[in-house]
């Protein structure tokens, strides 16, 4: 019962941290396939989430401590990386990829200088760990297409940002070619 108030603990602060960084209206014209991209996200997400629960009331499996405390791990740092990226952004992130014409600046130190998506790595932290809370190791497998449909809106994301700075952006990429994990993507 603990593991599940954690994991409803960890919603709500994710929920609260989304709506106190996130700008939640758009100063310019939303592109359909950010709004399909937002779509898939929201509903990838849910699907593991809610496929970690059926898989934890199917199996009733014990999850061991180590799987607690690599959640609460996970959730904790994907917690406070988000919120660093969010705050490093300073009012350019929106809730849908989207031309911001009145925010000509783009964010390249921090952690912004190490990978050019935390906030996603951050957002797969979470999932990861909220799985690992309520199923366990097993659970993990429900984050692949949420890493998938990230994957995708990363590369819609960067066509947006590449049309908006033009070589500005691609000298950005270049000199930090990792997009989520350095050495890895």
């Amino acid at each position: 019962m603990i593991r599940f108030g954690c994991v409803l603990a960890v919603l709500v602060l994710a929920a609260a941290s989304e709506l106190a960084w996130g700008n939640l209206t758009s100063s310019g014209r939303v592109p359909t396939a950010s709004i399909l991209s937002d779509d898939l996200v929201r509903v990838l997400m849910a699907v593991a989430l809610a496929g970690a629960v059926v898989q934890a009331l199917v199996l009733g499996r014990r999850i061991s401590g180590l799987e607690v405390s690599c959640g609460v791990a996970l959730c904790s740092a994907g917690l406070i990386l988000r919120s660093i990226a969010m705050i490093q952004l300073d009012g350019r992130y929106r809730m849908s990829p989207t031309f911001q014409m009145d925010r000509q600046r783009m964010v390249t130190s921090g952690c912004y200088g190490r990978i050019r998506h935390p906030g996603y790595l951050a957002l797969i932290m979470l999932i990861l760990g909220l799985c690992l809370l309520i199923s366990g190791v097993a659970a993990s497998l429900w984050v692949a297409p949420v890493v998938v449909s990230f994957v995708m809106r990363i590369a819609l994301e960067e066509g947006l940002l590449t049309a908006e700075f033009g070589d500005p952006y691609r000298d950005y990429q270049a000199s930090v070619p990792w997009k989520i994990v350095p050495h890895v993507f």
